[in-house]
């Protein structure tokens, strides 16, 4: 999630292109980590998801 913040902070006043390149770079680092595989499992279980932060 925090991640998820600093992408679009860091992202507002870029020309569009840079702006998608910075969060196409902070994405790709979430997709992997835990957390970014529990969402959909939890979604597909039907259960909450256990975030760790990791």
């Amino acid at each position: 999630m925090q991640r998820t913040l600093c992408a679009g902070r860091e992202s507002l006043g870029q020309a569009d292109g840079a702006g998608r390149a910075l969060v196409a770079r902070h994405l790709n680092a979430l997709r992997h980590t835990e957390d970014f595989r529990e969402g959909p499992r939890a979604f597909v279980e039907k259960r909450a998801p256990v975030w760790k932060g990791r």
